[in-house]
């Protein structure tokens, strides 16, 4: 399902097709972290620990969807790269999810340290990071020609500066 990378930017219908996707997606992942937590924490394990390990496998299941749903310029032979790069973005979305969630655990205050209530605010909050990170660095098509270009030979038959030893 991941395709060659077309060259004419992140597909999806223009930049409210593109967030309507990941939306749909960023929903899938945020129902794999409530079921898991879920999980996790009716088996006997202290909210944070399952907090994050719901979230490992919730960012998980939102890059392949993203890959293959969303953003689907991912070529099969660079999705070790688009991954690294995602999880690496995921990651400060993880950390303030899971910091928001803590906090407003310890709290105790009603409504705002319910498990529920939390939830929602970490993953609001992480949605909006990794949207932005994702879209304008992971799976920007243009960014990966440009670094890609950096780390090429010059060429010599075209315009511009080229440098001989």
């Amino acid at each position: 399902m991941m395709g060659e990378d077309s060259g004419a930017g992140p597909p999806g219908g223009g930049s409210k097709g593109l967030t309507l996707k990941y939306c749909a997606v960023s929903l899938c992942g945020f129902a794999v972290n409530i079921a898991l937590l879920r999980l996790l924490t009716g088996a006997g394990l202290e909210p944070a620990y399952a907090q994050v390990l719901s979230l490992l496998a919730a960012v998980q299941t939102t890059f392949w969807l993203n890959a293959m749903v969303v953003f689907r310029h991912v070529q099969i032979r660079g999705w070790v790269r688009h991954w690294l790069a995602y999880m690496g973005a995921s990651g400060l979305g993880l950390i303030c999810n899971t910091l928001i969630f803590t906090t407003l655990l310890s709290l105790h205050r009603p409504i705002v340290s319910n498990q529920m209530f939390a939830v929602c605010a970490g993953a609001f909050a992480a949605w909006v990071i990794n949207f932005t990170i994702t879209r304008l660095v992971v799976f920007n098509p243009n960014l990966h020609r440009r670094i890609g270009a950096l780390f090429s030979e010059p060429d010599t038959a075209g315009p511009g500066l080229n440098v001989k030893p």
